[in-house]
């Protein structure tokens, strides 16, 4: 091959397109890649937890319930009340009747009137009673209660006529008054002050403790 040929070979190469220059190349850019996994994540709502069963709902309509006033065991006569939780009168009766209110939480109230019963004719409440439609209720009040002999004795001596007045410490309140003897009486349990009348001479005794179903002698010495 003569110089002339093989320079016209070179040429023609040149002159072909892919050859020489890589800036004559065309540029093939790849899609950008959308970043949409994200934000569907996002927007989608977290699944709400599962609650469970609902609770069954409390019964609701009358009841009827009977309230027992219990001392020393057995069942006693006095007043009964029931209470809405507002503190206000829904029922009331003797002890022992039936009484019906609507279900709902209730406080009762039991009365002693009678002072051959106790002598300090005591009340109680008690708070937070559930009551819910069904058989009738039966509700006890229970009071505990002391056997007690006050042994009044002047200069050594047995008064059996002195007055004694009872009262819870700290106050002048009367929880009771009656006679020293020799019978013992029936008494709420708890601790007492006391004034004893002896004649024209009055003593103050602190410290009197009335233990419950406990029967006892107090001796009280006025000099």
């Amino acid at each position: 091959m003569t110089r002339t040929s093989v320079l016209l070979s070179v040429l023609a190469a040149l002159a072909l397109p892919g050859c020489g220059d890589d800036s004559a190349r065309p540029t093939t850019h790849a899609p950008a890649r959308t970043q949409t996994a994200g934000a569907e994540q996002a927007a989608r709502p977290a699944p709400e937890p599962d609650a469970g069963e609902a609770p069954a709902p409390t019964p609701s309509g009358p009841v009827t319930v009977t309230i027992r006033l219990v001392v020393g065991g057995r069942s006693v006569a006095g007043h009964v009340e029931i209470l809405d939780e507002n503190g206000s009168k829904v029922a009331e009766g003797d002890a022992g009747s039936a009484l019906t209110v609507q279900s709902g939480v209730y406080s009762i109230v039991g009365k002693i009137n009678d002072e051959h019963v106790l002598v300090d004719k005591p009340q109680r409440q008690i708070d937070m009673v559930e009551l819910t439609p069904g058989a009738p209720r039966t509700e006890s009040i229970e009071f505990a209660i002391a056997r007690v002999r006050f042994v009044v004795r002047v200069r050594g001596r047995p008064t059996p006529g002195a007055r004694i007045t009872l009262m819870r410490p700290g106050t002048t309140d009367h929880v009771a008054e009656f006679q020293a003897g020799t019978e013992h009486i029936m008494i709420s349990a708890g601790r007492y002050e006391a004034d004893v009348r002896a004649g024209a001479m009055v003593t103050h005794v602190r410290g009197i403790a009335l233990m419950d179903g406990g029967t006892q002698d107090i001796p009280i010495d006025v000099q």
